[in-house]
């Protein structure tokens, strides 16, 4: 006997995102995960593409620092970039920090040895000077290459 459909056809999903619910609110609609929608839209090509983070985050990031501010918003800037809806007070919060970065003339750095500051407790991340060498349009400043020297000039 063939599985119980629970979900509805895909234009009923498509139509329920295109007024802005999230995959786990309709899940939590027909009772189904959000992994259920996520995958009957992904077969049906109705997904987006996800945000490409590895410009906005190109480090391998240790676990320790992976929930601090300064990640939390390199990942809401990706996906503002990749077209998605922030929600309200995500979006202030991060027009506020970009606006922050801007006025300062930084760019945010990483090294998993960096000590927690009093911006950053846990640490990792960190704020230095844009240099002529920084890619004018990017708010980040790559890894350097292994036995590069790599001076830091906190912010």
């Amino acid at each position: 006997m063939p599985a119980v459909r629970k979900l509805p056809d895909n234009e009923v999903l498509q139509r329920l995102v295109n007024q802005g619910f999230k995959y786990g609110q309709i899940g939590a609609m027909y009772s189904v995960g959000e992994q259920a929608v996520y995958r009957q839209m992904q077969r049906a090509n109705k997904t987006r593409p996800r945000a490409d983070r590895k410009s906005f985050i190109p480090w391998k990031v240790a676990t320790q620092h992976n929930r601090c501010k300064v990640i939390n918003n390199l990942r809401a800037l990706a996906a503002k970039e990749a077209g998605e809806t922030l929600e309200v007070g995500e979006a202030r919060r991060l027009e506020l920090w970009l606006q922050q970065l801007r006025e300062a003339d930084v760019v945010v750095c990483y090294d998993r040895n960096q000590p927690p500051t009093p911006g950053n407790p846990k640490g990792g991340f960190y704020y230095s000077k844009r240099r002529p060498s920084d890619d004018p349009g990017s708010i980040v400043r790559p890894p350097v290459a292994e036995g590069a020297e790599n001076p830091r000039a906190t912010v």
